[in-house]
């Protein structure tokens, strides 16, 4: 059932087909054997690898079995890591593009006297975004540098200065704004405690193969590591 979890053993003949499957496989198994492959070389590599996987899976799980993370502490790291638990603040903008900056200035007066900043860009606007009233959604970032810096200190319903990017001379107004609030602790409670323990589990391993190695001599063949991989 691990291994096929569509397994239903009350199916007519779904035991007799699993036997049946079972002892096709010790048969060749078996034939195997005999034919030695067990003996080559690849096998043997790939029987070693396994049994290193396991073996470090196994010490893994028993050096960290003890391992815990309380709610007090996820609560304690989740009031002293505040920020890293916000949601990414967003910005809705619309812009207005206009090849000079004569134009651009006039077309600000018009926004700042109360026209509809939308349709403005929709009749003013020399921007790809014209038809949808120079909407460019939400974003956390603005496209370039010179637009990040012009809408870095608006609101909602702030108008930026007239200033230079790629296409023109740009205006910009916030439309709206949203997300960075801190995420409740029961949203992310869970996801905290996991991460906690994950955290503590890494530190355990680092500390237990620092002591090894402290141990044991670690030599390494930097010959052999150039003839692999010839760097």
């Amino acid at each position: 059932k691990e291994m096929v979890k569509d397994f239903n053993e009350k199916e007519a003949g779904a035991k007799a087909m699993l036997l049946n499957e079972i002892i096709r496989q010790q048969l060749l198994i078996q034939q195997a054997r005999k034919d030695g492959l067990q003996n080559m070389k690849e096998i043997k590599q790939a029987m070693q690898e396994f049994e290193n996987t396991m073996l470090v899976q196994e010490a893994v799980t028993r050096l960290t079995k003890d391992v815990a993370v309380t709610e007090g502490e996820a609560a304690a790291y989740y009031e002293a890591n505040g920020d890293e638990f916000k949601k990414p603040l967003e910005k809705r903008l619309r812009e207005i593009v206009l090849a000079t900056e004569t134009e651009a200035k006039d077309v600000l007066v018009q926004v700042l006297q109360g026209g509809d900043f939308a349709q403005i860009a929709m009749e003013k606007s020399k921007a790809k975004t014209k038809d949808n009233g120079g909407d460019l959604g939400f974003r956390t970032e603005a496209p370039f540098p010179a637009m990040a810096a012009a809408v870095s200190t608006l609101n909602k319903g702030g108008v930026s200065a007239v200033f230079q990017g790629p296409d023109g001379f740009y205006i910009v107004k916030v439309e709206d704004v949203r997300g960075g609030d801190k995420v409740p602790y029961q949203e992310v409670k869970e996801d905290l405690l996991k991460f906690l323990k994950l955290r503590q589990q890494q530190q355990v391993l680092a500390d237990k193969v620092q002591e090894i190695g402290q141990q044991i001599k670690v030599q390494v063949n930097e010959d052999l590591i150039k003839d692999t991989t010839g760097e």
